[in-house]
C-alpha cells in the first residue's frame, strides 16, 4: 500500500521563503535547467503534473523539496557569501519538524538529497556526512534498495524509475562523500550486476518510460546509456576500487592483475564519456570527473604503498606515470572551463571538486621534485579554476587554502 499523503500544514516562515506560485515555478524552472542536468532524481513530469497541481492541497514535504531546490541553485553574491544562510538553516530545521511529525515520503527524501549536494559542494561538515546517512536511512525505510521487479505493481513505470534514480543518487553521493577517505565504511551496499540502471535521461524527462528502456548493470557494453546511467556505472567502478584497496591479497600477482583490470576498465569508460561530452558540447562531464577520482585513488594507493615485490614495484612506477598524465588531462579540462566562464560555472557540480584538487596537488608535487614550466603552468591553471569555481561551490575555496598552505610548507 502507498504511504499516506502528509496533511501537516505548511508554516508561514516556509511560505514566506518560497513566495507565491509564480516564484515557486521560477525556482523549479531554474533547478530543472541546471542541477537536474547532473542529478536528475525528480521527475519533471510528476513534479508539474501532481506536486505543483493547483487543484491539489499544498503539501509540506513538497514545500520542503521546493525550498531545497532553491538552495541547490544558490551561488554567492556581493550581499550573500555564506552558504550557511537563513534559507539553509530553515531547511535543516524544517526537515527535523517533518520527521517529528511522522512524514516519510519520496519528496522528503529528494529534498534531503538536494540538501546533501548543497552541503558537500559548500564543504559544510559534519552536516554533509549526517545528511547523506539520513538519505540512506530514508531509502531503506521506503524500500528503495529493492530494485527491478521487487517494486510494487501499484507504481507506474515513471514512479518506479524515479524511485530507482533516487536510490542510485544515494549510492553515488555516499561514495562521493568518501573520496577524501576511501576506507570509510559505507551504509549502502554496492550495486550488483542485476541491478537496473537509470533509463535514458531524455525519455525520463518526457515521461516516456517503459520496461524496454531498462538495462541491467551487467550490460556495460551498451553505448546508448544516458548521462546519469554512466554516472551510476562510474560510481560502481569507484566502489570496486574502494574494495580493491581495502582487500588484503594473499597473492600479489592476483592483486596486480585486478589493479590493471580496474585501470583499463575505468579508462575505457572515461574515454567513452569524453567522446559523449565532445559530441554534446558539454563543458563538464560528471562521469569523467568520477572516473578521474577513481583512477587517482587507485594510483595513489600504489604510490603510497611500499613496493616489496617486483611486480608491485612495477605497478608503482606505472601508477606515478599514469597519475601525472591524468593530472595534465584534468588541467586541460580546467583550461577549457576557464575559457567558457561564466557560462560554464552553472554546469559545475560538486562531483568535479575532488579530481581538480587532487590533480593540482599532484602537479605541485611534480614541480617540486622535477621543476619544469609545464607542471608549474598546469598547476596554476588548476588553482585558478578552483578559485573561479569557489564562486559556485565554496568547498573549492577550502581546497585552494589547503594547496596554498602546502606551498608554504614546501618553502619552509
Amino acid at each position: 500500500m502507498r504511504l499516506p499523503i502528509p496533511t501537516t500544514p505548511i508554516p508561514s516562515y516556509i511560505q514566506s521563503l518560497l513566495g507565491d506560485s509564480t516564484q515557486v515555478r521560477e525556482t523549479a524552472a531554474m533547478f530543472f535547467s541546471s542541477v537536474h542536468n547532473y542529478m536528475p532524481v525528480v521527475s519533471k513530469k510528476l513534479f508539474y503534473d501532481r506536486l505543483l497541481n493547483p487543484l491539489q492541497e499544498p503539501r509540506a514535504d513538497v514545500a520542503l523539496l521546493c525550498l531545497c531546490m532553491r538552495l541547490s541553485i544558490w551561488s554567492q553574491t556581493s550581499n550573500e557569501t555564506n552558504p550557511q544562510s537563513d534559507v539553509y538553516l530553515t531547511a535543516k530545521r524544517y526537515v527535523v519538524e517533518l520527521e517529528a511529525s511522522g512524514v516519510l515520503t519520496l519528496a522528503l527524501m529528494q529534498a534531503c538529497l538536494l540538501l546533501s549536494i548543497y552541503e558537500i559542494g559548500h564543504g559544510i561538515y559534519p552536516a554533509a556526512f549526517m545528511t547523506v546517512g539520513s538519505c540512506a536511512a530514508y531509502g531503506f525505510a521506503l524500500a528503495l534498495d529493492s530494485t527491478g521487479t521487487v517494486f510494487s505493481e501499484q507504481f507506474t513505470w515513471i514512479e518506479k524509475e524515479e524511485r530507482r534514480r533516487v536510490w542510485w543518487a544515494v549510492i553515488i553521493l555516499e561514495r562521493i562523500r568518501s573520496l577524501g577517505w576511501p576506507g570509510r565504511p559505507l551504509q549502502t551496499p554496492d550495486p550488483v550486476n542485476t541491478d537496473l540502471l537509470p533509463a535514458d535521461d531524455l525519455l525520463w524527462d518526457q515521461g516516456f518510460i517503459t520496461p524496454n528502456h531498462t538495462v541491467e548493470l551487467v550490460d556495460v557494453t551498451n553505448v546508448h546509456f544516458g548521462r546519469f546511467a554512466r554516472l551510476a556505472i562510474a560510481t560502481h567502478l569507484l566502489s570496486r576500487v574502494y574494495r580493491h584497496i581495502a582487500d588484503t591479497f594473499p597473492n600479489t600477482i592476483v592483486q596486480h592483475h585486478e589493479a590493471m583490470q580496474l585501470d583499463r576498465t575505468v579508462n575505457a569508460l572515461k574515454h567513452l564519456c569524453e567522446l559523449d561530452a565532445q559530441r554534446t558540447a558539454m563543458r563538464y562531464c560528471n562521469p569523467v570527473a568520477i572516473c578521474s577520482s577513481t583512477l587517482q585513488i587507485l594510483h595513489n594507493h600504489y604510490i603510497t604503498t611500499k613496493p616489496g615485490v617486483s611486480i608491485i614495484s612495477e605497478y608503482h612506477d606505472h601508477s606515478w606515470s599514469a597519475l601525472k598524465a591524468l593530472s595534465y588531462n584534468i588541467s586541460e579540462i580546467a583550461q577549457t572551463f576557464l575559457q567558457n566562464v561564466p557560462a560554464a560555472l552553472s554546469e559545475v557540480s560538486p562531483m568535479v571538486l575532488h579530481s581538480t584538487y587532487q590533480a593540482a596537488s599532484t602537479l605541485i608535487h611534480v614541480n617540486r621534485k622535477e621543476p619544469d614550466e609545464a607542471s608549474l603552468a598546469a598547476s596554476q591553471v588548476l588553482k585558478l579554476a578552483l578559485k573561479i569555481k569557489d564562486m559556485r561551490w565554496k568547498a573549492e575555496g577550502e581546497y585552494l587554502h589547503i594547496l596554498e598552505a602546502r606551498d608554504i610548507m614546501y618553502d619552509l
